[in-house]
Parts: structure tokens; sequence; C-alpha cells
């Protein structure tokens, strides 16, 4: 009872950080999808199984900035997302990511959702060649994890991804105390990739 509730939670939090898919969907959706999006996007989050429609990983670029967030590298199998070609012949997708600090336990601490519009030049658009994308996330002091979600727009396929963390005292967070985020490669999850730079 206490994950449903917990999941319920979750989702209306979501509903009210993220208020631009409650007010107006995408061009192609109804309501109810975007409803959808936001429960399977709350449900990945809290979901210790990884999902592998889209293959991703990722990794810690830097320690986390004043304000408790850190740069992320992104890492996406380009064949798990819907690409549209442009009148310039480059390539755009569209997806949401979910970056969430958790607790050993699981508990969110913090989280962003962010809607990323990639495009890549028609040069340097390959499928069988992952995709980048630099981003921010949240980091809490006690965060044993950050917890990365991708859902492709269109498709609505996902993926996700761990990424360890250890929070050593040694930088300032917004609230006075002190910290600073590592993060592990070899515990990071998701399928291994080439990887080309963005």
């Amino acid at each position: 009872m206490q994950g449903i509730l917990k999941h319920l939670q979750f989702a209306a939090i979501i509903a009210l950080a993220y208020p631009a898919l409650a007010q107006q969907p995408q061009p192609g959706t109804t309501q109810s999808a975007t409803e959808q999006a936001k429960v399977e996007l709350a449900h990945a989050v809290q979901n210790p199984q990884a999902y592998r429609q889209v293959p991703l990983n990722a990794s810690l670029i830097g320690a986390p900035d004043s304000a408790g967030n850190a740069k992320l590298k992104l890492r996406l199998d380009p064949n798990g997302l819907t690409w549209a070609t442009l009148p310039n012949n480059d390539h755009a997708c569209h997806f949401a990511v979910v970056i969430a600090a958790l607790a050993q336990n699981g508990d969110v601490l913090r989280y962003t959702v962010q809607d990323v519009d990639g495009k890549i030049a028609a040069n340097h658009f390959h499928l069988n060649k992952a995709v980048g994308f630099n981003i921010e996330g949240p980091v809490h002091p006690g965060a044993a994890k950050l917890r990365i979600v991708v859902r492709d727009a269109t498709t609505g396929k996902m993926g996700s991804t761990d990424v360890d963390a250890l929070i050593v005292t040694d930088r300032p967070f917004p609230d006075g105390r002190t910290m600073m985020l590592t993060g592990n490669p070899a515990a990071i999850s998701g399928a291994p990739m080439g990887v080309r730079q963005k």
C-alpha cells in the first residue's frame, strides 16, 4: 500500500512540476496520452528494473554547482528514438528526460523533468553510432544514485539507467551543507555502444 501511495505522490509531483505537459498536449496526442506519459515516467523512476527500449548510458561530467546540479553526458542508441528529417536534411528527435536523485532505500530526494529537442547534422547522423546529449540533473546530500529515464515523445519507448553516486563533504550546497558528487563509471548500467561526441 505504501508503494502505491509513493507512486501516486510522485506522479502528482511530476504533474505539478511539469505543468506544460498537463496544459498543452503535444500535437497529435490527447490529454489522456499526456497523462499516461507522466504516469509511465513516474513508474520508471521508482522501478529498479532498467527499461531497455531506448538503450542508453550516462556519466557524470563534473561536481555539482552551487545550485546542486551536476552535468551529465547521456549517450542514446538512435534506433530507440523517433527521428524527423528537417528541410536541410538534418535529423531531429524529441524526448523527455527525468533525472532523479535517489536515497539508498529508493526514495526520490530531488528530481527534474526536461524536454529535449535533439538535432544532429545530416553528415553526422548514423544509426549505428550513439548520439550524445549534455544535460544537468539534481544531486542531493545523501543520494546513493541518480536514475535517468528517457521517453521518446512519439512512440513512448523508454530507457533508464542508474549512475552510482558518492556524496562526500567538500563543496558548498545551497542550504549551507557541503558536498561533492563523484560517479563510478563501472557501475553505470545500460547497453554498451560506440560513442560519438556531439
